[in-house]
């Protein structure tokens, strides 16, 4: 995984989630939207890094290449 400081960004927000939600709420909507842009790059990474792992790797975490294809072709702002 890179270590990027978009990926890293993207991780702290993602420990937002387990916060009580006044914490969670934003300050404003302009920084909702760029942390919600932030987790949609952070996603469209994770799929360009998952794309680029051979065969092998995947087999050993379980992955089929079907499944990586088919999570792969989804837009970067679906699950």
């Amino acid at each position: 995984m890179k270590t990027e400081p978009e990926t890293i960004a993207v991780n702290q927000i993602d420990t937002l989630e387990g916060l009580d939600p006044k914490w969670r709420k934003p300050a404003s909507p302009m920084l909702a939207a760029v942390r919600r842009i932030a987790f949609w790059y952070g996603r469209w990474l994770q799929r360009q890094d998952l794309a680029e792992l051979d065969d092998h790797i995947l087999r050993d975490i379980g992955i089929s290449p079907r499944e990586v294809k088919r999570e792969c072709a989804k837009p970067f702002w679906q699950r």
